[in-house]
C-alpha cells in the first residue's frame, strides 16, 4: 500500500470519479484506474463499486475513507507546518 494510492483514492471519492480526478490533477484516468485497483488488490478490498458513469463506495470502502481521510488531512497538515517552521529557520 503507497500513501500515493490512498491519496488517490481519497480525491477519487471525493471527486466522485476517475475524469474529475484526472482533470484536477493531471494523472491519467488509465492510471488512477491501475493505481486504485493495486490499493485494492494490497488490501484485498474492493473499496470501489464501479457503474457505468459513476462510482459509489462499498460497505468496506465507506469504513476505509471513513477511517482514512482524517489520517492523511492530518499528515498533509503536519508536513506543511514542519516544512513553514523549516523555511523560517532558514
Amino acid at each position: 500500500m503507497k500513501l500515493d494510492d490512498l491519496n488517490l483514492f481519497r480525491l477519487v471519492v471525493e471527486n466522485g470519479s476517475y475524469t474529475a480526478t484526472s482533470r484536477k490533477t493531471m494523472i491519467p484516468v488509465a492510471t488512477i484506474t491501475r493505481r486504485i485497483q493495486a490499493l485494492e488488490d494490497s488490501l484485498n478490498l474492493r473499496l470501489l463499486n464501479r457503474h457505468a458513469r459513476k462510482l459509489s463506495l462499498t460497505e468496506a470502502g465507506e469504513r476505509f475513507f471513513s477511517e482514512c481521510s482524517p489520517l492523511l488531512q492530518r499528515l498533509s497538515n503536519v508536513t506543511e507546518e514542519i516544512s513553514d517552521e523549516c523555511r523560517g529557520a532558514a
